[in-house]
């Protein structure tokens, strides 16, 4: 009898459950999803192992590699690569979604990149947080630092708080930027395809080489994202005082994976997996293709954490 009950609910979910999750799972947005994100993975790796090395558990090592300055470089090149992952993964979906189009997938790659970085290209100035943190791991307190900035010409303090423009933000390149990455690199994908389909390209002879060809023809399909990406950044610095990276991050990322971390969170995950395949569906993919993103993120601020604690 248990057995029938069983067999009754797994023929019922396999009808009813099973059909709408695959159908959404194998959409083309969380395919690119899917196969775009795995292109950050060799950064994550080599840049997990440059984390490693410059953060040995062994005091004695640790202390050697910092005083030899290698401490440094090991940071740079973490910074470079696992700390670059949100990046990797918007040029990564948006050339797998246009890949699976059959278009020239590169072009909207790095069009991805450029609508990212395009967001943000300034960072606070680090007086700014000295005001409130202080320097030198404390040294000099944030009250005193600002009690000698107050004694200066007020331009010269405005000049000094002044962000740093015209760089390349990689707080928002990393796991803060994951949601928005996933977002822009999904956008770019498919507006491009939809120019693409609608014929909206600068047509060469046939006598002209493909590797030139093929960058006229993605010149108005990145031409039109990139405007649109221009008219975003304008309008969120305008009205919102503040930019499309920022809110993303504050009103979607921090509430995902504030989810996916907690105890619930890890509990349905963990549960989730063995479900789908109780029922003949990779469980893996499915909860992979959904959480993947967020853990990746969640990932990065436990990096940040361990290089801004400086653990040995």
């Amino acid at each position: 009898m248990a057995d029938k009950k069983q067999s009754g609910f797994g023929v019922w979910v396999n009808q009813h459950i099973m059909p709408p999750i695959m159908k959404f799972v194998n959409t083309k947005a969380i395919t690119a999803l899917q196969n775009g994100m795995v292109c950050s993975l060799p950064f994550i790796i080599i840049g997990s192992i440059f984390l490693i090395l410059g953060n040995i558990p062994i005091p004695a090592v640790a202390n050697a590699i910092n005083n030899s300055g290698w401490g440094a470089v090991f940071a740079q090149a973490n910074n470079t690569t696992f700390q670059m992952m949100g990046l990797w993964a918007a040029i990564g979906i948006a050339y797998v979604y246009v890949k699976n189009e059959n278009y020239e997938p590169l072009a909207p790659g790095l069009t991805s990149a450029a609508f990212l970085m395009l967001q943000n290209l300034s960072i606070d100035n680090p007086l700014k947080a000295a005001l409130t943190a202080g320097i030198n791991n404390g040294a000099m307190s944030g009250k005193v630092v600002t009690e000698n900035i107050d004694k200066l010409p007020h331009a010269l303090q405005a000049f000094l708080e002044s962000p740093v423009t015209g760089v390349i933000n990689t707080k928002w390149m990393g796991g803060d930027g994951m949601i928005a990455a996933i977002i822009v690199g999904l956008l770019v994908g498919w507006i491009y395809t939809m120019i693409m389909k609608a014929g909206w390209t600068i047509k060469m002879p046939a006598q002209v080489p493909p590797a030139v060809s093929n960058q006229f023809t993605a010149m108005i399909p990145s031409g039109v994202i990139l405007t649109g990406s221009m008219l975003i950044y304008g309008g969120f610095n305008v009205f919102a005082h503040t930019d499309f990276l920022n809110w993303i991050y504050n009103t979607l990322q921090i509430p995902l994976q504030g989810i996916s971390d907690s105890f619930g969170g890890a509990i349905a995950i963990g549960f989730l997996i063995p479900f789908f395949w109780f029922f003949g569906v990779h469980g893996g993919l499915i909860m992979g293709s959904l959480v993947a993103p967020m853990l990746q993120a969640n990932t990065a601020d436990n990096a940040d954490y361990l290089l801004k604690a400086n653990f040995h």
